[in-house]
């Protein structure tokens, strides 16, 4: 298994424990979506701060890079804020598997742009993943109209910020990968903190809710570590392919963790022979 495969799989996985985490961290505190949003970019930002300082990254800055930060963030900051509220709204096993939304997108930005058409049997891979991906969120609940929707907005905005953030990893391109995608991590979430404490103080938030996001944003740096070297190596489209796998450890992680899927009959063996066929369709585009 390459490199790109392998941390876009890790990646997967850590999203999925992100979304389980958030949707844990709703029904505990029930925070508000804004709070939320701002509280884990605070909580990341704290996480990130001791490699930050170990790593000068401020040393490799120049003030273009100001604007990617925002060409990252801000569709980034949308999609999170509606993926917050389509949880809230339905359940995350449900929503998770419906984010390889993003992978249409993404080749349809990536054909627009002149990168050329996927192969024959790519196609067949991601049209076999986006059919699994809706039998398991099928599988899991009911998805109605309005956090759909959502859904498909914050696909385009995470379509968006994840080749914003490939272009600025790149320009550390000098670097080794790990020492670059550090960097990248450690910047983009340093960035994101300076921006939403202020905005949470004068909310007049409670600043336990940084504590209280930490889970989730210990899980979010981590799937983004993975995902960049995946960026980077493999490339965003095929980097998202691997990711759709999110979908089946989101269900996998409900059954086994939080055991919040009701599982009757053949329901369970139901739910692992799609995944099977979920992680076959991965192995089926990069083959």
């Amino acid at each position: 298994m390459s490199l790109g495969l392998s941390a876009s799989i890790a990646g997967a996985f850590f999203q999925a424990l992100n979304y389980t985490a958030t949707q844990r961290c709703q029904e505990k505190a029930h925070y508000s979506a804004t709070q939320m949003l701002l509280a884990t970019q605070v909580a990341m930002g704290v996480i990130v701060a001791f490699p930050s300082l170990l790593l000068g990254v401020w040393d490799y800055l120049t003030p273009e890079d100001l604007m990617a930060l925002v060409r990252i963030n801000a569709p980034y900051a949308v999609a999170q804020y509606l993926i917050i509220i389509a949880i809230r709204k339905s359940d995350a096993s449900i929503v998770s598997p419906m984010l390889t939304l993003k992978i249409p997108t993404l080749a349809v930005i990536a054909i627009v742009m002149g990168q050329g058409y996927p192969s024959s049997h790519e196609f067949v891979a991601i049209a076999i993943i986006l059919l699994i991906a809706y039998l398991l969120s099928r599988r899991a609940g009911t998805l109605d109209l309005w956090p759909a929707v959502l859904i498909v907005v914050a696909c385009i905005g995470y379509a968006f910020s994840d080749m914003e953030i490939t272009k600025l990893s790149k320009r550390f391109a000098d670097l080794p990968l790990l020492h670059q995608v550090m960097v990248t991590v450690c910047v983009n979430y340093v960035f994101c903190a300076i921006v939403s404490l202020p905005v949470l103080i004068v909310m007049k938030a409670p600043m336990r809710v940084i504590y209280d996001a930490r889970w989730i944003g210990v899980t979010w740096v981590v799937a983004v570590f993975f995902l960049l070297i995946g960026f980077n190596v493999a490339g965003v489209l095929e980097a998202n392919v691997a990711q759709s796998l999110r979908g089946v450890f989101t269900i996998l992680i409900s059954l086994v963790l939080v055991r919040r899927l009701k599982v009757s009959g053949g329901d369970g063996a139901f739910k692992i022979l799609l995944s099977i066929g979920m992680t076959a369709a991965v192995f089926l585009y990069f083959s």
